[in-house]
């Protein structure tokens, strides 16, 4: 006996209670399978261990063992809990897969440090310190940038300003390293910018004191990929000294439209942005020799601001071989070329993403 296909369930003996399948053979529904019911779907059960094998993309089934419902996405099976434990329930063996699940799942989740484990994850879970407040929250901290006034000539002190040379290298922005401890004033890369799926980003300032500054619009980033993939499909795309409003109006430089909350801080000014320009830089074989770049551009998209003035998160000059780099270089700095000092260090950066 081969394949069983039944056309309409309507086919079926009403009178019958239960209609049995012969193990190794399948039931084909053409058609529409409506269950008239109010109660439940019954699901295949069974632990870990008797996880069919081998199993085809899209079968779901109830895990006994863990006590979660699961799907085979073709490769490994993935977790596809729709409740998610808050606060003190997450643990490393029983994470949430976002910071955006837990307040989901519970409105009045705190903002505080949570267990994660992104869909598909293959490692083990990780802490996360969340905003579950900002713009409804669910936000996940991937990375602080700070400068503390180091010399501008000092790779180690200047991990977000090294390497931005005349290659597509961006060092730290795209690898997948983690970086220091847990900290809002200290140079910090977490394990969500390399994991964690994200569609917005959220800037904040002045460290501890986390001074909301601005976030992406929904849909302004593109792909639902981790930070780190973000940046390495970024491309320096800026003619030589090209003005920010050139590269805007002819699609050399990428940008999102945000929303700010009016502060007008040095770095960002994010109070009368209304886009973020990213990856505002020469391309390689424009004034190799001159080159200018910055990750998270001061610039206005709309205004006549030189490209050899880089300003804002993750900048690099180089001057007829002369190397410089700072994490962070101020608005006050716009004369300076290439960064030198920067007034009112340090300064702190904080990035979260959902």
């Amino acid at each position: 006996m081969g394949r069983l296909k039944v056309s309409k369930l309507s086919g079926i003996a009403p009178t019958l209670g239960q209609v049995t399948i012969p193990v190794g053979h399948e039931l084909k529904i053409d058609g529409t399978l409506d269950l008239d019911r109010t109660s439940a779907v019954q699901l295949p059960t069974g632990n870990t261990a008797s996880r069919p094998n081998p199993a085809v993309a899209g079968y779901l089934r109830w895990n006994t063992q863990t006590t979660k419902l699961e799907c085979y996405d073709g490769s490994s099976w993935i977790e596809l809990s729709a409740v998610v434990d808050t606060g003190a329930g997450l643990t490393q063996e029983n994470p949430a897969p976002s910071a955006l699940a837990i307040k989901t799942s519970d409105n009045n989740a705190a903002d505080g440090s949570y267990w994660i484990k992104p869909a598909g994850y293959g490692s083990d879970a990780f802490e996360v310190l969340c905003d579950m407040t900002t713009d409804g929250g669910g936000w996940m901290h991937c990375g602080t940038i700070s400068d503390q006034n180091e010399g501008k000539n000092n790779s180690t002190n200047h991990p977000w300003g090294y390497p931005l040379n005349p290659t597509q290298d961006t060092g730290i922005w795209q690898d997948n390293n983690t970086l220091g401890t847990q900290s809002l004033e200290n140079d910090f890369k977490s394990q969500a910018w390399i994991s964690c799926p994200f569609t917005q980003l959220l800037i904040k300032d002045q460290g501890n004191t986390q001074r909301n500054l601005l976030y992406t619009n929904a849909g302004g980033l593109g792909a639902n990929n981790s930070f780190s993939s973000f940046w390495a499909a970024r491309s320096w795309l800026a003619n030589g000294s090209e003005e920010s409003v050139s590269a805007y109006n002819n699609n050399r430089v990428f940008t999102s439209a945000i929303t700010n909350f009016g502060v007008s801080d040095p770095c960002l000014d994010s109070g009368n942005r209304t886009r973020l320009l990213f990856k505002f830089g020469e391309y390689d074989g424009a004034q190799d020799g001159n080159k200018d770049r910055s990750m998270i551009a001061y610039h206005p998209h709309d205004t006549n601001w030189n490209v050899d003035y880089p300003i804002g998160l993750g900048c690099f000059t180089n001057r007829s071989g002369t190397i410089d780099y700072r994490d962070i270089v101020p608005s006050a700095n716009y004369a300076d070329y290439p960064p030198n000092s920067i007034s009112g260090a340090p300064h702190h950066y904080t990035l979260w993403v959902r």
